[in-house]
């Protein structure tokens, strides 16, 4: 019920390098060459001749299912979705396969947990980092690659969160994983982070509070 709606990654691609290009001034109408012009136009419409009739299928089939299920949510239920999806499955769940996972492998469940702990330190470090480096940070996300990412990004969790309540299986979540770490590679310095002791100490109260939280509601 997710990969249907794959193309609007597709779609959210040309539009925003459309933006780019006209905030930028890469492209002036009244300037660029009008063979140009109708030659990207035609591309667009043979392009959108080609894929229209599947997008239409997709909107017409998937559509009111979606809208079904988003109306069906609280506000409440979609902001613990967000959570559930960004944050599970825990270390505590990890462990206990025979009781949350449909399928599930020993040697499975102790990667898992593994993994769930090295993700939740390494988005405790994030979270500090951001802070200490807000300003610096902001400036980053101005680059129009990292924009696009995060623009996927926040649609790929928002189509979960939707759908299925922020509950996924764990190679839906690597994605996850992989958009995050190639914005925060890209938008942290590491040289000022590693001198800072407060980012030490703001890591270190956010472990404190997600454990002790882990521990009560089972994450």
């Amino acid at each position: 019920m997710i990969r249907p709606w794959g193309f609007i990654v597709s779609i959210i691609a040309i539009l925003y390098t459309l933006f780019v290009l006209f905030k930028n001034r890469k492209i002036n109408i009244r300037k660029t060459n009008k063979i140009f012009i109708i030659c990207s136009i035609l591309i667009f419409i043979v392009i959108g001749y080609i894929i229209y009739p599947n997008m239409a299928v997709t909107l017409k089939v998937w559509f009111p299912v979606v809208k079904k299920i988003f109306y069906s949510r609280s506000i409440i239920e979609l902001i613990l979705g967000f959570g559930k999806f960004i944050l599970g499955p825990g270390p505590i769940r990890c462990l206990f396969g025979n009781k949350f996972f449909v399928h599930y492998v020993f040697t499975g469940n102790i990667m898992c947990f593994i993994g769930s702990i090295m993700w939740w330190i390494s988005l405790i470090f994030i979270l500090s980092s951001l802070v200490i480096n807000k300003k610096d940070v902001i400036k980053k996300i101005k680059n129009n690659n990292i924009m696009f990412i995060i623009l996927v990004l926040i649609f790929y969790v928002s189509i979960y969160v939707v759908q299925y309540g922020g509950t996924a299986e764990i190679r839906l979540r690597s994605v996850m994983y992989i958009f995050v770490y190639s914005i925060f590679f890209n938008i942290c310095d590491f040289e000022k982070i590693k001198n800072n002791k407060k980012v030490y100490l703001i890591s270190s109260i956010f472990l404190m509070i997600v454990f002790l939280g882990v521990t009560f509601i089972g994450l």
